[in-house]
């Protein structure tokens, strides 16, 4: 599958969670996430949608417009919960079947 971005910044080649890209505040995009100039690799997520500061939930436009670059089919998944309930499990559970299967 192809990449179309990569997180952090130029110089930053380590994986960060959607959340801990914004040390100001976890809920707004204050940096981007992503660089639409990197074309191959593995898959990362983005973050489509984030809780504003008032509570309302938002998409962040970098991501839709790295997402109508996409030129193949893509899989959309989202999760939502309660703290350790988990999501992240049934996430990589998910990830594991598609990548073996």
């Amino acid at each position: 599958m192809k990449r179309f971005w990569s997180r952090g910044t130029t110089g930053d080649a380590s994986p960060q969670s959607p959340a801990s890209t914004s040390s100001a505040s976890p809920s707004t995009p204050s940096t981007p996430l992503f660089s639409p100039s990197v074309t191959s690799g593995p898959a990362r997520p983005i973050r489509l949608v984030y809780c504003d500061e008032r509570g309302k939930f938002q998409m962040d436009p970098e991501a839709v417009s790295v997402l109508q670059l996409v030129k193949e089919p893509i899989g959309v998944v989202s999760v939502c919960g309660r703290a350790r309930q988990g999501k992240s499990y049934i996430l990589n559970q998910v990830a594991f079947n598609l990548k073996f299967n």
